[in-house]
């Protein structure tokens, strides 16, 4: 059984990166043989994402379920405070060490991602400015 909070992180980031590469929901629900209430009940968090409905999903939005996975973990340590933004930033280059051939999220979407979650912290102005931001 997997973690809820995990899954949760994983939809959201799903939905960013839909909502960044301007991707609608009905071709993926017509992918996953689903309506979009349904569809977008999976992105909300309402229906449990299967590891073969994310392998749809990740598909349908140009990146691999392992690219979600790892953001997700990332986005999991910022949340609970057990990294810093720079930290996670940091590791993007290690999460996929063959990022030359499959690059399929861009490092500017990667920073995005990452940075929507650290938001969710409270950072002064000046801290803020002071992020190695991609």
């Amino acid at each position: 059984m997997r973690h809820l909070e995990f899954d949760l992180l994983l939809v959201r980031i799903v939905r960013i990166i839909r909502n960044l590469r301007e991707f609608k929901q009905l071709p993926i629900a017509i992918d996953l043989d689903t309506s979009i209430s349904s569809y977008s009940r999976i992105e909300k968090g309402e229906t449990p994402i299967t590891p073969g409905r994310l392998e749809i999903i990740a598909n349908a939005i140009k990146v691999t379920s392992d690219e979600l996975r790892a953001l997700t973990r990332i986005a999991m340590e910022l949340t609970n405070n057990n990294c810093t933004l720079n930290e996670a930033l940091a590791k993007i280059p290690l999460m996929f060490p063959q990022r030359n051939e499959l690059n399929k999220i861009k490092e500017p979407e990667l920073a995005f991602i990452i940075t929507r979650f650290s938001l969710t912290k409270n950072y002064s102005q000046k801290e803020f400015n002071s992020l190695d931001i991609i």
